[in-house]
């Protein structure tokens, strides 16, 4: 599956890329806090099977960016999985993205498959 992985510390980012990948995900890695529209536009032509986002670090910007995913009908279909973050950070997750899966690192493998697992069926 191709994920668009959210994280903004890169070097915490690569140990979970390099997961995702042995497990044959194809990870585009995005940590550009300031990400202009072209970003945006590079999701939006070709939207991926799965948006990750960490909130281990600057959950406010991770909301924000998987708010793109409300966008339209077609984005609104892309399961969003937000990985880690503090306990009291995760309640405004909770609000804004009610359908969102909710994970930590170690399990996140495991909801992908079963995510490829729900769509292929």
């Amino acid at each position: 599956m191709r994920i668009f992985f959210v994280h903004w510390e890169r070097r915490e980012a690569m140990t979970t890329v390099r997961g995702l990948r042995e497990a044959g995900h194809t990870v585009v890695h995005h940590d550009d806090r300031d990400a202009g529209a072209q970003t945006w536009k590079k999701f939006k032509q070709r939207p991926p099977g799965a948006m990750v986002v960490s909130l281990g670090h600057f959950p406010a910007e991770g909301r924000a960016a998987a708010a793109v995913t409300k966008e339209t009908k077609q984005l609104s279909e892309i399961p969003v999985i937000f990985v880690d973050g503090a306990r009291d950070k995760l309640p405004a997750a909770k609000r804004e993205f009610p359908r969102a899966t909710f994970t930590t690192e170690s399990e996140l493998v495991s909801v992908l498959e079963e995510i490829e697992r729900v769509a292929s069926a």
